[in-house]
C-alpha cells in the first residue's frame, strides 16, 4: 500500500501526496510491530486482598461441597446419584480445596512483602518530594514539544532520576509509583 514517507499518512493509488505532494512508497503494513499486552501493577495489599477474598471463597465452596456430599451419602439428603457422581463431584470439590490452601499460601507470602513494599514505596516518595520540582522537570523538557510529549518526557527522566537513587526496581512498580506522584503532584 502507498505511504508518504514525509507526513506517514497513507495514499491510496496516488503518486503523489496530496498533504504535502512528497512522492509516495510502497509499504508493506506486515513489518509493523504488533502491540504488546499491557499490564498494570498491583499493589502487594491489593493482592493480598484479591488472593484471601480467593482462598476464602475455593474453602467455604469445597467444605460446603463435601459436606453435601456426605451428607447425600449418608441418605439424609438425595442430591446426586451413582458412583462417578460421587467420584467427579469429590474430586472437583477437592480441587477446589487445594486451590484455596494454595491461595492462602500465597496471601501469607504477599502480605510478608506488603511491609516492604510500603517502606520502599514511601522512601521513593519522599525522596521524590526532596528532590523533584515542577520546575525542575520543566527544566529537562523542550518547551516546542507538544504536552503529551513533554509529559512523557518528564516521567521517563522521573524514573531514571529513581533507578538511579534507589538501583533497579520492577518496571510495572516503577511506572506506578512515578504516575501515581506525578499525577498527586503536578497535575494541573
Amino acid at each position: 500500500m502507498p505511504k508518504c514517507p514525509k507526513c506517514n499518512k497513507i495514499s491510496t493509488d496516488e503518486e503523489v501526496c496530496k498533504d504535502c505532494e512528497t512522492e509516495v512508497e510502497e509499504f508493506d503494513s506486515s513489518t509493523l510491530a504488533k502491540p504488546e499486552k499491557t499490564q498494570t501493577y498491583v499493589k502487594k495489599e491489593e493482592q493480598y486482598k484479591d488472593l484471601k477474598s480467593s482462598a476464602f471463597s475455593f474453602i467455604v465452596i469445597s467444605i460446603i461441597g463435601i459436606l453435601l456430599l456426605s451428607i447425600n451419602a449418608m441418605g439424609i439428603i438425595s442430591i446426586f446419584n451413582g458412583t462417578l457422581t460421587y467420584i467427579v463431584m469429590g474430586g472437583m470439590f477437592l480441587v477446589f480445596l487445594y486451590i484455596g490452601i494454595n491461595s492462602f499460601i500465597k496471601a501469607n507470602k504477599v502480605k510478608g512483602q506488603i511491609s516492604g513494599e510500603n517502606q520502599e514505596t514511601d522512601a521513593i516518595n519522599s525522596w521524590l518530594s526532596e528532590n523533584i520540582t515542577k520546575e525542575s522537570l520543566n527544566e529537562l523538557v523542550n518547551p516546542n514539544d507538544g504536552e503529551e510529549v513533554q509529559f512523557m518526557q518528564k516521567i521517563e527522566r522521573m524514573k531514571e532520576l529513581i533507578l538511579n537513587q534507589f538501583g533497579e526496581l520492577d518496571d510495572l512498580y516503577l511506572d506506578h509509583i512515578v504516575e501515581e506522584y506525578y499525577n498527586n503532584h503536578f497535575e494541573e
